[in-house]
């Protein structure tokens, strides 16, 4: 299907390849691109043809997988603040081995009584747990549990001779992603299944397209907070800032040169655009949040998104998209706070407590 389609999405998308930036693209931007350029996402090229080959926009995302079931194994106390890592299987089995063991660190307030749980995906490039409990960990005072879930090939779950968090393939890229999605749908079914009956996902840039793709598949009522994201991933990695980490030649190489391989990479990526699914079930409490002069995600595609989410919460920030976190997470936060104000999520005074019970340790 997808060999059959490249033509003519090529057609479409040739006026595009010029490096369509944001003119007022923010300065840590242009500069985090020209850092991160100097080494290359997909240098390995392709990946797995059979894989690729088998995508289309009818099965971009597999069907609803079962309740995860997370064994909790380290338990710390520090600043009022419950820590405790654990792990389950991923529901993605076409995983490698040392990608399919899924790591989670839940965070709960030991002060403020639990009324919600949100499970909040890592940023592209983001391993471990800390970047996330420092941004969103205060929200744990507020009564918001969170669960953080570290990616396939990402940290404990890289791939062997991989360095830091560079994905070497397209097809480990989309299978990265589809792990995000899944993993957070067990997640958010084992919280079901624990009695947490308040739920979200948030995330922010990759992380926040997949929240929002686990929104749109969700057919219940979950709060749904995607951070700088818009309709489709394809700009990201063929138009924008990021696209100077993408290694073309590799992927051109023996497969038509390099503008052929941003045709073709641009095709494959747009099949996951976002308009192509429904908006969650429960709109209003979806929020979407924009920076006005981010050089990765371009305002058209969050603008896209909004007029398909309509009802959702619109916010715009006067930054882009490396200064939203450097100098605006109370915006961010207030985002994930407010997503959950439908549900009435505010805290009420009483014995501090989960809203979960986990299973013993073991």
């Amino acid at each position: 299907m997808l060999a059959r389609d490249t033509g003519a999405r090529e057609a479409a998308y040739s006026a595009r390849f010029v490096m369509h930036l944001n003119p007022a693209s923010h300065v840590f931007d242009r500069a985090f691109a020209a850092l991160g350029a100097r080494e290359k996402m997909f240098s390995d090229g392709w990946g797995d043809a059979a894989m690729l080959a088998s995508i289309d926009a009818t099965n971009v995302w597999p069907a609803a997988p079962k309740p995860a079931e997370p064994r909790w194994d380290v338990t710390r106390v520090a600043r009022n603040v419950v820590a405790r890592d654990g792990a389950f299987d991923s529901p993605v089995q076409s995983l490698p081995d040392f990608a399919r063991r899924a790591h989670v660190r839940w965070l709960r307030s030991t002060r403020v009584p639990s009324r919600a749980a949100c499970v909040v995906l890592a940023a592209s490039g983001e391993e471990g747990f800390a970047r996330r409990a420092a941004l969103f960990g205060s929200l744990v005072h507020e009564g918001i549990e969170l669960f953080l879930v570290e990616n396939a090939f990402y940290g404990a779950r890289r791939r062997p001779g991989q360095r830091r968090a560079r994905v070497l393939t397209v097809s480990d890229q989309l299978q990265l992603n589809i792990a995000m999605v899944q993993e957070a749908r067990a997640l958010l079914a084992w919280l079901a299944k624990r009695g947490a009956e308040v739920r979200g996902v948030a995330g922010f840039s990759m992380a926040g397209a997949m929240a929002a793709v686990v929104g749109a598949l969700t057919r219940e009522s979950i709060a749904v907070i995607a951070l700088a994201t818009g309709d489709s991933p394809a700009p990201i990695y063929t138009e924008g800032l990021l696209s100077r980490s993408v290694d073309f030649d590799a992927l051109g190489r023996g497969n038509g040169g390099a503008d052929h391989a941003r045709h073709r990479l641009a095709a494959l990526f747009d099949l996951a655009r976002l308009t192509r699914l429904p908006p969650p079930v429960r709109v209003e409490a979806a929020v979407l949040l924009g920076a006005r002069r981010d050089g990765y995600v371009f305002a058209r595609e969050v603008q896209a998104l909004v007029q398909h989410w309509k009802g959702c919460r619109e916010r715009w920030i006067d930054a882009g998209h490396v200064s939203a976190v450097m100098l605006h997470a109370g915006a961010l936060r207030s985002a994930v706070r407010d997503a959950f104000v439908p549900a009435g999520i505010a805290p009420t005074p009483g014995v501090p407590r989960s809203i979960v019970q986990a299973e013993p340790r073991g």
